[in-house]
């Protein structure tokens, strides 16, 4: 009898602590701040719940203000 295949785990997204990356994307230059708010902003168009959405649209934000900070 052939083994059934596991279902796929809900894709999770690694959302770190928001200080914890306000700290980073301060640091960041304009060009690595367009490429994380790209990559985010992806993530957010792929999240499948309310709470992922939530979670990363902070993230944007945040980018989205050290971008504003940094005249980017």
């Amino acid at each position: 009898k052939p083994k059934p295949k596991p279902q796929p785990k809900p894709r999770r997204f690694n959302v770190e602590d928001s200080q914890t990356l306000l700290i980073e994307i301060g640091n960041y230059d304009c060009t690595k701040l367009k490429n994380e708010f790209k990559k985010w902003n992806g993530r957010l168009n792929q999240a499948k719940t309310d709470k992922d959405r939530k979670d990363i649209q902070n993230i944007l934000d945040l980018i989205g203000k050290a971008r504003i900070d940094k005249d980017c």
